[in-house]
Formats: structure tokens, C-alpha cells, sequence
């Protein structure tokens, strides 16, 4: 499978790094839910401006999309990173703020989370895809 990854337009902002599976586990937390997932993930992170070169708000990169299983909230099961994706895209003031990382191909985004979330990040994001044999660049 090739490496992707998925970086938005405009990525000269910071960003902090939070993996898809932790997203899916908060929201089937007890105190989780589609409210904690909206306050913790569907907008930027406020940061002190003098940690990340004068800026008050950073982005969130998703890490490892398609790793994350769909998760129920009490008795509601969500795929909750197309939640994610979809509320980020509906917020426009987040453009340059959102990044993902993912071993899917554009396909297997389509199949995972549907026509429109794929359809979305084709506009929010430029993709850059690595060959198969690519060294890993996690080491």
C-alpha cells in the first residue's frame, strides 16, 4: 500500500498531532460523546502566542486515518473522523489548519467515509503520495 499524506492549501501554521484512534476512543468515553468530540476536535487548539511564533490558535493534524474503528456513544455509533472531517470543512476559518496523515489510497478514503468526505478533502487538501518502497520516515 502506498504512504499518503494529506496536507491542506495553506500549512504554514502550527499544528499539534493527535492520533485517529485516540479521536474515536474519546468519543466512547462515558463523558465523551458528539459534544466532546465537537469542543476537542472541530475547531483549532488554543495555544500561548509566545509557544508557536506569535499565534493564539494551532491546527490539528490527524494521524494514521483509517486506523480509528467506528465507535457508539452509549447507544449511537458514529464514524467519527467523517464527523470530524465534515464539521472541519463546514467551518471555513479552519482553512490551513487541518492536516491528515493515512496509508488509504484516495479509493479506499472513498469506501471508508463515503463519496462526499472524499469529495471534500479533495478540496481541502493537496495530496502527496509516497512510492510503496519509499524508506519509512518515521525512523
Amino acid at each position: 500500500v502506498s504512504r499518503l499524506i494529506i496536507n491542506e492549501l495553506y500549512s504554514n501554521n502550527s499544528f499539534s498531532i493527535v492520533s485517529c484512534r485516540k479521536v474515536a476512543a474519546d468519543y466512547a468515553k462515558k463523558d465523551g460523546g458528539e459534544q466532546l468530540i465537537e469542543e476537542s476536535y472541530c475547531g483549532t487548539v488554543p495555544v500561548y502566542a509566545h509557544q508557536y511564533f506569535g499565534q493564539t490558535e494551532i491546527g490539528t493534524c490527524f494521524d494514521d486515518l483509517g486506523t480509528e474503528q467506528n465507535k457508539a456513544h452509549f447507544s449511537n455509533r458514529l464514524n467519527v473522523m467523517e464527523y470530524v472531517l465534515l464539521n472541519r470543512y463546514d467551518n471555513h476559518h479552519l482553512k490551513g489548519k487541518t492536516h491528515v496523515t493515512t496509508n488509504l489510497t484516495i479509493g479506499q478514503i472513498e469506501e471508508e467515509y463515503g463519496e462526499r468526505v472524499k469529495s471534500r478533502m479533495m478540496e481541502m487538501f493537496n495530496f502527496i503520495l509516497f512510492e510503496p518502497e519509499a524508506a519509512d520516515r518515521r525512523r
